[in-house]
């Protein structure tokens, strides 16, 4: 098995989401709303595109994260932050072929 981590291209797009939609369907609720919110978070002033990174397997995107600005909100003040979500893996993935690779 090759495994390969990199930086997500337009061309990811529709895979990605169709692994998130994947990934996320009925685990918290009936369906799945996550390959909609990777889908707007993109076009969202606060999404880091320099972090959004896919995993390859055997030449097949198989998983995901994205990080996207944030912030802490204090009596104190606002501090910066980066937050990372969704996190990704194709349910298609066990953690056999993880370790066997």
């Amino acid at each position: 098995m090759n495994i390969v981590v990199r930086k997500e291209e337009a061309k990811d797009y529709r895979r990605t989401e169709e692994v998130a939609r994947e990934a996320f369907w009925n685990l918290y609720f009936p369906g799945a709303a996550e390959h909609y919110v990777v889908h707007k978070m993109r076009s969202h002033p606060d999404f880091i595109q320099e972090l959004a990174f896919v995993i390859e397997v055997d030449g097949t995107v198989e998983g995901a994260i994205f990080y996207t600005h944030s912030k802490v909100v204090t009596p104190d003040g606002e501090f910066p932050t980066i937050s990372f979500g969704p996190v990704l893996i194709s349910p298609n993935i066990t953690v056999r072929d993880w370790v066997e690779s």
